[in-house]
């Protein structure tokens, strides 16, 4: 059953179980690389044996002297089916203490594997925070702000990776030591977690006010008067221009090259003998709302104003039929203009005027363009207070938000300078936080939020200022100047 090792070769004798032949020279390297090597004392003799491949282990035992007390077999719990306890030639010493071996031996197996399960569940949660932010911070709605944050969550997110595995590649890490992990892992999954869903919320919420009715109208050709009108939500000059003071419903201002045209074709229609209606036809029609009051204020100032204001002229150059006719237009696009901006119970009467002189078979020209020009003159009275007042609305708004966007500017730049003195405190292994660099800025967009950090240097090619979303990004920019951070963002730091 067991076979003898001897060199330089290795070969199997057989022979009579209990009995081995030690033959030498062994070559040990040979022999130790068998999977079914073993050795014994026999006659104060070390035997290398090996036996054949395939058989029972208990067969092997009992070829080599199971009965004695201290047999391996008598102490090694994990031969099935035998009670050591009642084996009389087993010392209970032994016994006991296989026991306990064997116990141990099974939690530490059960601890290794809670362990290693631990580990991968650390780091399935490390790569899923690092997906989901590399797929957030690619998308082309953020604004600087959010993708500084969602940068610097990146990096955080790495650093920790990159800090766990070198500490597995150490050594293996105990239960406590997991535990640890596990609690960083679970804090920044949190502050990823917040942060992702508060700045997916903003971009949802900017998409949504896009693609809005209200946001696709313009109010005006000045893409700054929008935006002033955003400062006037909440207000009674929430839908008025507060360039103009007109109402928004009545879309784009006319151009100065518009109501140019307006005026110098009705001109050209009424001027001289005669009258061109063919030409006042087609203009009239074209006065509407939105309009009307920028082509007589033009016409007003360029042509004269007074008795011989637009309405004036073209009223007086008008037969009856053409009074008919055209004057209701005028007055549609002036009362329509009125009760956009809320004062039409204001020129109730002036309407009331026209409608009842309209209905005479004698029309008076001077009751119609009275009348007319009182609703334009109120108009007129309206909107120039509207931006008066839109103007002070914009102005309080503004500092008030010029207030709230300096406190943010703080409170940002106070956590911020706490948070990269933290990371190089953490970096460099010092005991206290350490002091920043006077020349430390840490930078912010027009709302107040972070977008970076940056630093002037002073190097040899002259002063450079570098900038970086993170800490680590902004060590890389001065370590490119051939200077050490810790020189530079650090000074009077007790290591």
């Amino acid at each position: 059953m067991f076979g003898s090792i001897y060199g330089p070769g290795v070969l199997n004798d057989t022979i009579v179980p209990g009995y081995g032949v030690t033959k030498f020279p062994v070559n040990l390297n040979t022999f130790w690389s068998l999977p079914n090597r073993t050795t014994r004392n026999f006659g104060e003799a070390t035997q290398y044996v090996t036996y054949p491949v395939g058989r029972p282990q208990t067969m092997y035992d009992l070829a080599q002297n199971f009965t004695s007390p201290n047999h391996i077999s008598n102490w090694n719990p994990m031969l099935i089916g035998m009670d050591l306890t009642n084996n009389n030639g087993t010392n209970p010493y032994l016994t006991q203490q296989g026991q306990v071996s064997a116990y141990n031996w099974g939690a530490n197996l059960a601890t290794q594997m809670q362990i290693e399960q631990s580990v991968q569940g650390i780091a399935g949660a490390l790569n899923s925070m690092l997906s989901s932010l590399e797929g957030l911070v690619k998308s082309e709605n953020l604004t600087n702000a959010q993708k500084a944050t969602l940068q610097g969550l990146l990096e955080e997110v790495k650093a920790l990776k990159e800090r766990i595995a070198n500490q597995l590649r150490a050594k293996n890490p105990t239960q406590e030591e997991v535990a640890a992990m596990q609690q960083e892992v679970l804090e920044l999954q949190k502050k990823v977690g917040e942060a992702a869903d508060k700045i997916r919320a903003e971009v949802n919420e900017a998409v949504n006010n896009e693609n809005s009715p209200a946001a696709s109208t313009p109010s005006s050709n000045s893409n700054e008067t929008h935006d002033n009108n955003a400062d006037l939500a909440g207000t009674e000059y929430q839908n008025i221009d507060p360039e103009t003071g007109r109402h928004t419903s009545l879309g784009n201002v006319p151009s100065k090259a518009e109501c140019r045209q307006f005026c110098a074709t009705i001109f050209d229609a009424i001027d001289g003998i005669g009258t061109k209606n063919d030409v006042i036809e087609q203009t009239i029609p074209g006065l509407t709302a939105g309009n009307i009051v920028e082509v007589i204020s033009y016409w007003n100032k360029n042509y004269g104003s007074g008795d011989q204001g637009m309405i004036r002229r073209l009223i007086d150059d008008l037969g009856h039929g053409e009074k008919k006719k055209y004057v209701p237009m005028l007055l549609n696009a002036l009362q329509t203009r009125a009760e956009a901006l809320g004062i039409d119970d204001e020129i109730d009467t002036y309407v009331t005027n026209i409608t009842k002189e309209l209905s005479d078979w004698n029309i008076s020209d001077g009751i119609c363009s009275k009348n007319l020009t009182a609703i334009y003159d109120k108009i007129v009275e309206k909107e120039n207070a509207n931006k008066t007042g839109a103007k002070t609305t914009i102005e309080g708004k503004e500092a008030e938000n010029n207030r709230k966007v300096q406190e943010r500017r703080t409170q940002v730049e106070n956590e911020k300078r706490n948070e990269i003195a933290n990371k190089m405190k953490e970096q460099l292994n010092l005991n206290d936080v350490p002091q920043l660099a006077a020349g430390l800025k840490v930078e912010t967009d027009d709302n107040g939020e972070f977008t970076g950090y940056s630093i002037e240097l002073n190097t040899e090619n002259g002063k450079v200022k570098v900038n970086g979303c993170t800490y680590q990004q902004l060590v890389v920019e001065i370590e490119k100047n051939n200077l050490k951070a810790e020189d530079v963002l650090i000074r009077n730091t007790n290591a």
